[in-house]
């Protein structure tokens, strides 16, 4: 997980906007809130949020709109769509071209919102992890052969951090028995 976990939020209603910052700073993240979309995208170019939450109805651009947006300005970004609509449609284009984590519905339950962004943390942490895994096994080239495995540049260090970090002890533990064996 990061060391800092940074939550972009969009409403243009600043009470709503207020009350959304309050409750998620409480909670411990760090929180960049913008009144309207054309706002949080000059902050995205600015810098990486690992999760965004923006509202369906707003002034200019759908909330639909501007995750899709936001979607192509930084892929990895888990994305949720708080609406007080209640028009289906509006929530199948959002997750089409949003790919939205999740849509809650405005008045929110607070725990539902608390637990819905704990969420889309920890899984922005898994895909990082796994895209940090994925990108080790690439740069550690392996021949199984008769009694052949050829490691090049090898850092143990590093793979024992990632493999503990997403709980494949066992798999490491294996690896490594392969691989003093050869």
């Amino acid at each position: 997980m990061a060391d800092v976990e940074r939550l972009l939020v969009v409403d243009d209603e600043g009470p709503i906007l207020h009350a959304l910052q309050r409750t998620f700073e409480a909670a411990g993240y760090e929180v960049t809130a913008c009144l309207d979309p054309a706002q949080a995208l000059t902050a995205m170019e600015q810098r990486e949020f690992q999760v965004i939450s923006a509202d369906y109805m707003m002034p200019g651009m759908t909330g639909a709109d501007f995750l899709a947006r936001a979607r192509a300005m930084q892929p990895a970004t888990i994305r949720i769509l708080i609406t007080a609509a209640h028009d289906f449609s509006a929530a199948v284009d959002a997750i089409n071209n949003g790919e939205i984590f999740r849509i809650l519905s405005k008045p929110w339950n607070r725990l539902e919102l608390l637990g819905t962004v704990r969420q889309a943390f920890d899984t922005y942490s898994l895909r990082e992890k796994n895209r940090q895994l994925t990108e080790l096994v690439r740069d550690v080239p392996l021949r199984v052969g008769p009694a052949d495995i050829a490691v090049q540049q090898w850092d143990r260090e590093e793979v024992h951090k990632v493999f503990d970090a997403l709980q494949f002890r066992v798999l490491r533990e294996r690896l490594y028995a392969t691989l003093s064996t050869a």
